[in-house]
């Protein structure tokens, strides 16, 4: 997922709803059906999906 402002031309990976550098709404771009898509283009149903998705980070792996 990434986010971009089309006011101020930020971007950076993950979702912002608002630029943190302007204020302004951002688009937001995730993965559908295998390519990028702003979610704002998506059915009502994708739409739903995304917002129910988790995100997750890995921190490291340990091994034995």
């Amino acid at each position: 997922t990434m986010s971009v402002c089309r006011s101020c031309g930020w971007s950076s990976v993950g979702t912002y709803w608002s630029c943190p550098k302007c204020g302004s709404e951002t688009q937001v771009w995730s993965r559908i059906v295998g390519y990028y898509r702003p979610v704002s283009s998506w059915n009502i149903g994708k739409k739903a999906e995304f917002r129910m998705r988790k995100a997750y980070r890995s921190i490291g792996i340990v091994s034995g």
